[in-house]
């Protein structure tokens, strides 16, 4: 007996045009062949946010598959609404992601799904008690998975995982991307199993975005050809391969053999989450490394677990709480976590989608009438030391401690964090993610300057309680290095409806004279392709100059320019940023190329220097202002 299934899921943030191709190329051929093959039983699985998709640009797909349903023939597989990474995400939020795509099912084509699906195959024990909760009776693991839990799967057939009295059966699955090191057809892993005699049970699912590649390797002149030719082999050996649903089978055949497995995902997922160094064959390794693995991923699962606290402190309005945790739960998608197929934590519309998600759901649980900016503390970012967060009418900043910089900045407006940085080495990404990122670097006459310092010793200063600025100090000395000079810095954020003020005051607290450069960093996440015109006092730059009259960006002044203003002009306009120097600045701007290897940023690194000479006793000050959507 044979399970035939497939696992369809494109992530939030790509762009229609890519929809439609995969839906012509894949989902489309799949389902309107597998109807003139009424003897064959499939299995499918559609991520909810997919499915949304698909409802609106084709309803006749639809109703295609609400007829397949009704005959039978498919057995529609349930899961989590925007296919997170189901055990890293809270209880509630897993209880709320499955029966929400439950619910979506059951009113759309009339079935409740008694099945799972598990995105990248990742698994908890505890998982036993969440689907039972829910209704879910069985869902799907990789056989290699047994293999590394030292659990033969020889015969195919289910096993029953508990967890403190609460089972679920788990099949075993040869999955055409995943369990060999080069894709294979459906049908080519069915000839595998019927040459090694594996008949009296086996389970084989299949991306339904790798029939796209499958079809380009065949020659055949169109998808449905290929599908065709498929579900053909299966027609004519449908009496070695009798194709049956789930649930159909577990009517019929009860799983009797208990499991335990450890937590556990793809080879794929554990080695990217595990920076490449990981040796999936000897070690289990944690599904929660994702979440440290890179530092984008950080920063979103940080806010996503800072918002879902927020939600769980509504009182009251269940509808508010309910379109809370909807937006939420879009936040939580697994693309954006780590490097997935789709490109991932590396695509900058999936990470913007997510993001755009936890904005809405922290939008949706603030008061409309009586909400007043302010400043709060909290560890947002898990690491044992409060930061401290302004929450305001149009702008929320979150500002560390030690280096005094702001690491999120998000625009309410736009839905966007401008700091939302990103570079393949995790290591370039958390030294490029930040605005006010301060270093301080001697200057010796006559002998080379030590290298720049971050300024990373900053102590909050006790003031009156302000709804509106923060007042921060670092002194060199505690540095104690000799080739420094002793420099008191004092650094004051002032937050207003659209703008944030940087002033930065500098003692000298030596016995003899100091001259030192300052410089800092203010590194906004846009990207090229959204800009107008980068405008560095009244000289624009435009991405798009078509006159010769009007400078390209490659024209920008390098490696540096003394600037009292640097402006990106947006395409949107509320993503136009503006930034103010007092005095002027040299400033230096870094324009990442697409074409350029070696500098894969993502995002505009902008640093701004100073150089200053004081005297003993003397002080020196610098400013500087970002305006948003001036």
């Amino acid at each position: 007996m044979l399970i035939l299934g497939m696992y369809n899921h494109l992530p939030a943030g790509i762009s229609d045009s890519v929809v439609e191709e995969v839906y012509q190329s894949c989902y489309r051929p799949f389902l309107s062949t597998l109807n003139r093959f009424p003897e064959i039983s499939v299995t499918l699985h559609f991520s909810g946010s997919l499915l949304q998709r698909l409802e609106v640009r084709h309803p006749e797909f639809f109703m295609l598959l609400e007829e397949l349903i009704g005959k039978r023939q498919i057995e529609l597989l349930g899961g989590a609404f925007h296919e997170p990474i189901l055990p890293l995400i809270p209880h509630s939020d897993r209880l709320g992601q499955i029966e929400l795509l439950t619910t979506y099912l059951r009113k759309k084509f009339g079935k409740r799904s008694r099945g799972c699906w598990l995105n990248e195959y990742a698994w908890e024990p505890w998982l036993a008690t969440t689907m039972q909760t829910c209704g879910i009776d069985y869902t799907f693991l990789l056989a290699n998975q047994f293999d590394k839990a030292a659990i033969p799967v020889t015969t195919g057939r289910p096993v029953i995982s508990e967890d403190q009295g609460r089972f679920v059966s788990i099949f075993p699955v040869h999955d055409c991307l995943l369990s060999w090191s080069e894709p294979r057809g459906l049908e080519q892993v069915a000839e595998g199993l019927l040459a090694d005699n594996q008949t009296e049970l086996a389970t084989i699912m299949m991306p339904g975005e790798l029939i796209a590649r499958l079809w380009r390797q065949s020659g055949l002149e169109s998808p449905d050809l290929l599908m065709e030719k498929t579900f053909a082999w299966f027609r004519r050996n449908a009496l070695a391969l009798e194709t049956v649903t789930p649930s159909r089978l577990l009517k019929a055949r009860h799983a009797i053999d208990r499991a335990y497995l450890p937590g556990t995902a793809t080879k794929r997922f554990m080695i990217s989450v595990n920076d490449g160094h990981f040796d999936y064959d000897k070690h289990h390794g944690s599904l929660r490394r994702a979440l440290v693995a890179h530092p984008c991923a950080h920063l979103l699962y940080s806010k996503m677990a800072y918002v879902h606290i927020l939600i769980g402190q509504l009182r009251g309005d269940k509808a508010r709480k309910k379109t809370a945790s909807e937006d939420l739960w879009i936040g939580q998608a697994a693309d954006a976590f780590w490097h997935a197929p789709s490109g991932g934590i590396a695509v900058p519309a999936i990470r913007q989608a997510a993001w755009k998600g936890l904005l809405d759901a922290e939008q949706s649980t603030r008061p409309k009438a009586n909400f007043k900016p302010g400043i709060i503390n909290a560890d947002i970012d898990f690491d044992g030391e409060k930061e401290f967060i302004y929450q305001g009418v149009d702008l929320n900043a979150y500002i560390r401690g030690a280096d005094a910089a702001i690491f999120i900045l998000e625009l309410l407006k736009a839905r966007r964090n401008l700091c939302d940085m990103y570079h393949p080495d995790p290591a370039a990404t958390a030294s490029l993610t930040g605005i006010g990122l301060d270093y301080l670097q001697a200057l010796a006459e006559g002998q080379a300057s030590p290298a720049a310092r971050p300024v990373t010793i900053y102590q909050l200063i006790p003031t009156e309680k302000s709804t509106d600025s923060l007042v921060f100090q670092a002194d060199s000395r505690l540095w104690g290095l000799s080739e420094f000079p002793s420099v008191q810095i004092t650094k004051t954020y002032t937050f207003a409806r659209k703008k944030i003020a940087i002033d930065y005051q500098f003692r000298n607290t030596g016995s003899q004279a100091s001259q030192f450069t300052f410089r800092t960093a203010v590194n906004l996440a846009y990207l090229v392709e959204e800009l107008q015109a980068i405008a560095i006092d009244a000289t624009s730059y435009f991405a798009s100059p078509g006159e010769a009259t009007r400078p390209g960006l490659a024209q920008l002044p390098q490696p540096a320019v003394t600037a009292h203003a640097v402006s990106f002009l947006g395409l949107e306009s509320c993503l136009s940023t503006r930034l103010n120097c007092r005095p002027d600045a040299q400033a230096r701007i870094t324009l990442p190329l697409p074409s350029d290897q070696t500098n894969p940023v993502q995002g505009i690194p902008v640093s701004l220097t100073w150089e200053l000479h004081l005297p003993v006793d003397g002080s020196g000050e610098v400013h500087v202002e970002l305006q948003l959507n001036p």
